[in-house]
């Protein structure tokens, strides 16, 4: 067992919650010893930990504590960079360095972004009395990558970062099936893809089904699925998954602020579709269900959400404790949040 620090995203609530439900799916022991808006301090066993990050939606670099080294390569002459989240240590970096024969320049300090870190040889973090050595950082080159997909249009995919997230709450790992019944251009499933769990998408729209399947034979990975099909009859072409990610219909677009009244005209028929589609989770999921879910703002400044009570009423599902959360992504007039159920006990 060891002590790891994770930088957290943008979301930091979020990015906690995730990597909780990643640790507990994989049955992974972990205790939180320190918690802020910027890192969190886990001891836990060391893991993969550069799989780990190219998995994970909300954590932008891992730092291991105790190291023995300050640099592991073959070069000479280094660059460095130091964060400082709150620490009085006093650290010669410099001179460390040199213990080892090694010249050591300080490039980069303060909060250093991943595409920085990236180009340093090596990195710290320093945080009340704790110093860690930075072993795994996100790369924001691979999302650019993976955008060069087939199809492709902003609108109407969610983003990778949000599919990671969803997919971690939902508890998928390794060898599961997971299905996305409002599935699109196919992002929650490519990413679900590429960290080897199954996956079957749904949607209405026979075009966005082929665009769907161009976009997944291109990323080269087997295992997947792909129907026309209504989400609220997924049972009648889907018999079982272990878990669902998704992000579904969420209401007609709206070129301005509703009124009160035609806030709670949307809610009501959104929570007609929501309930027959949570009958037919009830149905065929085995373990989790990972949902955004609206929230409309009106002129008045009232806000106005289905009720998820009312919608689960009659299934086996319950909320997950820390749920709803909410979910700060691109500008919109919807506003959504983050839900995730179960499997009572």
């Amino acid at each position: 067992m060891g002590n790891y620090i994770f930088i957290l995203g943008r979301d930091p609530e979020l990015s906690v919650l995730e990597l909780k439900s990643y640790l507990e799916a994989r049955n992974i022991e972990y205790e939180i010893l320190e918690k802020n808006k910027h890192l969190v301090v886990l001891e836990m066993q060391k893991l993969d930990f550069n799989k780990m990050i190219k998995e994970l939606g909300g954590i932008v670099k891992i730092a291991e504590t105790g190291f023995k080294s300050f640099y592991d390569g073959e070069k000479n002459k280094v660059l460095y960079g130091e964060s400082n989240y709150g620490s009085s240590l006093e650290i010669d970096f410099r001179q460390e360095f040199k213990k080892e024969g090694i010249n050591a320049y300080l490039n980069a300090k303060g909060i250093i972004t991943p595409s920085k870190s990236l180009r340093l040889d090596a990195e710290f973090i320093l945080f009340k009395d704790y110093l860690g050595k930075i072993i795994a950082v996100f790369n924001p080159k691979e999302y650019k990558e993976r955008d060069k997909r087939p199809f492709l249009d902003p609108l109407r995919v969610s983003s990778i970062r949000l599919s990671k997230i969803l997919i971690n709450l939902s508890q998928a790992r390794e060898g599961d099936l997971l299905l996305d019944p409002f599935c699109g251009l196919g992002t929650v499933l490519q990413e679900a893809l590429l960290m080897n769990v199954k996956v079957i998408g749904l949607d209405k729209d026979a075009k966005t089904v082929k665009q769907c399947e161009a976009n997944l034979n291109w990323l080269g990975k087997k295992g997947f699925e792909v129907f026309k099909a209504d989400a609220v009859e997924l049972s009648k072409h889907v018999k079982e998954v272990d878990c669902v990610a998704t992000e579904p219909y969420l209401g007609p677009f709206l070129k301005r602020l509703p009124t009160d009244g035609e806030a709670k005209k949307i809610v009501k028929e959104l929570e007609k579709l929501y309930f027959d589609l949570f009958k037919e989770f009830d149905k065929v999921v085995k373990k989790r269900v990972a949902i955004i879910l609206p929230r409309f703002r009106t002129r008045n400044n009232e806000r106005y959400k289905v009720d998820v009570n009312s919608i689960i009423e009659g299934t086996d599902f319950e909320v997950v404790d820390d749920f709803p959360i909410d979910y700060y992504g691109e500008e919109s007039r919807i506003e959504r949040e983050i839900w995730v159920l179960k499997r009572k006990v």
